[in-house]
């Protein structure tokens, strides 16, 4: 084999190794919950469904989005990923939190193949979930409630921000949450005053 051809070899072989060895930083994963410590429980004795949650197409993915410095732009990370489906962790998370703030009201999980007595139907629509790392985060909302008649009972829109004063990621999930949490406190309060 000539020398050159060795060399060439040796040469991709230690630039895969370095590549392989390289110090890029551990991909955290993060999971959206329901923290139900501060919320208020209120009075509905209704049955509600709540149709699956829709979010916004450009979050519908593994990798964390944020804005950045201006909300242009954005930044996908490939180290900071969701733990599962977004979408299904917003529409548990909505679940749960509903369920303790409405302890006396039924509030159930809509699939393909449920059968649907509910009274009331809760269909939500998140148009903006979204923030800066150390900056401004968004929740908006558009959301209905519908009677077995096919009636719109509550037609809403709901707009929420919260200043995030960190640059973590950590932070970030955690002011998303409590955008969650803050948006179910004002869902929860209108659900109860269907009679």
């Amino acid at each position: 084999m000539k020398p050159a051809v060795i060399i060439l070899k040796l040469v991709i072989i230690s630039l895969l190794a370095s590549c392989a060895t390289s110090g890029s930083p551990p991909v955290s994963y993060y999971h959206l919950y329901a923290n139900t410590e501060t919320l208020t429980q209120l009075n509905s004795k209704a049955t509600y469904s709540l149709q699956p949650v829709e979010i916004p197409e450009i979050i519908k993915r593994q990798a964390i989005v944020s804005y950045g410095s201006e909300r242009n732009s954005l930044n996908i990370s490939k180290f900071h990923l969701w733990a599962g489906d977004l979408r299904e962790m917003v529409y548990e998370s909505l679940i749960i939190l509903l369920r303790h703030q409405l302890p006396q009201a039924q509030i159930s999980a809509i699939t393909s193949s449920s059968k649907n007595d509910s009274e009331f139907k809760l269909s939500i629509q998140l148009q903006e979930f979204i923030g800066q790392l150390n900056g401004e985060c968004s929740l908006r909302a558009s959301w209905q409630v519908v009677d077995q008649s096919g009636n719109t009972v509550i037609d809403s829109e709901t707009v929420l921000s919260i200043n995030n004063p960190d640059a973590s990621y950590a932070a970030y999930v955690l002011v998303l949450n409590q955008l969650l949490s803050e948006f179910s406190q004002v869902v929860a309060k209108e659900l109860s005053t269907i009679q």
